[in-house]
Formats: structure tokens, sequence, C-alpha cells
């Protein structure tokens, strides 16, 4: 029997099994990081976040189903209670793909910072039970960048934080050349510098470029953990 199945196609050993191409695709087993971290983000007065990055779980179908004692559903969201009372689990199947992300339930604080927790719930596919655990570590969001320097002049002190939790600050650029520099901390996403016009017109920012009056500068990096592109803007006077 065996030696018969070595050599041919695999759908026809499949079919030799009694088992669908479709149903072997299905029956793949479904997966979830084992580990990863809550950022606390404070510096920010009017924004203070707490949040993981996201995990996708692997192998997942459209039909699947998130079960298990810590799991609440309400229409297409799941809310998973953890071991540590001050952190939730969401998961949304209509965001399936960006995975299941970890927040904090209450007051946001650096007091959060170094707790540790573990979320398990169950994922259902075609009637089959797959039991999912993932740990999770603390951790201080280093902040989004170290320095930024407008024409060699560290100006990050100057920005002032807005009640979107945003930072910006009027400086007299107009007609001038600029050159701005900064230094993201790690592991931020940097999305480079922006300029944007009257009317909507937006471009990159290049060396010894000359802006109107107007003009509005915008350095945007993601804090880690969350689509949190807030930054930094100078309006050019």
């Amino acid at each position: 029997m065996f030696k018969k199945i070595i050599g041919v196609s695999l759908t026809s050993a499949l079919f030799v099994t009694g088992m669908s191409p479709a149903l072997a695709k299905e029956n793949k087993t479904p997966s979830i990081a084992k580990k990863t971290v809550v950022w606390v983000y404070t510096q920010s007065k009017n924004d203070a976040e707490a949040e993981s990055y996201r995990l996708p779980i692997k192998n997942r179908t459209k039909d699947m189903q998130l079960t298990g004692k810590n799991v609440q559903k309400e229409g297409t969201r799941y809310t998973i209670a953890t071991s540590n009372k001050n952190f939730t689990a969401y998961y949304d199947s209509q965001m399936a793909k960006y995975g299941l992300g970890i927040y904090a339930t209450g007051k946001v604080s650096d007091a959060l910072v170094g707790q540790k927790g573990t979320v398990e719930f169950n994922v259902v596919i075609n009637h089959r039970t797959y039991p999912m655990k993932t740990s999770f570590t603390v951790k201080k969001n280093p902040g989004l960048v170290k320095y930024l320097k407008v024409n060699g002049k560290n100006v990050l002190s100057r920005f002032k934080e807005d009640q979107y939790g945003d930072f910006g600050i009027d400086m007299k650029l107009a007609n001038k050349k600029v050159n701005i520099t900064y230094k993201v901390f790690y592991p931020n996403k940097d999305y480079g510098v922006r300029v944007l016009r009257e009317k909507g017109k937006e471009f990159n920012l290049k060396k010894n470029m000359v802006l109107k009056k107007g003009d509005l500068i915008l350095i945007s990096v993601m804090a880690p953990g969350w689509l949190k592109a807030s930054g930094y803007a100078i309006r050019v006077k």
C-alpha cells in the first residue's frame, strides 16, 4: 500500500488515504505567537496608551470561532479576559488579518511597566478545537523621537501638545532653505518628513527646500504596538 503511494501526486495520495485536498488545506493547525509585549506610552498627557503589537492567528478560516471560559462575543468582536486584571485582549473577525490585540483596561501609568500575564482561548474550525495561549510582558514605550533639529538646532523641547496627543510649533521659515534631521527611537516606524501645502497638496521634504508661508511640515512616526501615527507638526510662518 505505502509503496504505491510513493511517487504519485499529492492529490492522488490524498484520495487514496480518504482525505480531499480541500479538507487537508482546511486542517492546517491554527497558531498564535507564544509571547508578545504590551507597550506603555505615557509621554503624552492627553493620549496615554497601553497596547500590544497585533498577533495574527495563522491558518485561520472565515468561519473560525473563538471560545473558552475567558471569552465573550458581541457581534464580530471577541473580548478575552487575561490572567492580569489590568489588561484585556480583543479580536474582531471582520479585521481578522490584524489579529489579536492586548490593551490596558483602566488608567494607564508607568506603574503597569514590568507586569506580566497570559491570554488563553480556543479556536474552533470544522468542529475541531485548538487551544491557544500567549504570554505578555509590559514595557515602557521609548517615545517617538530622541531629537528633532531644524537647520541644525534641536527644537524638540519647544513642541506643545494638543488635545489629540500631537505636538506642534510655529517657526519663521518662509522663503528659507529648510533641513530637518531627527532620530526615531527603536522600534517605532518612521514615515519620513512630509509637507502639506494649501489646497491639499502634499510632498516629501527634500534637502535645502525653500518653503512658503502657511506650509505645514509633518514628522510622523508610529509608536510600537498600535496605529498611532501621531507626531510633530511645524507651521511655517
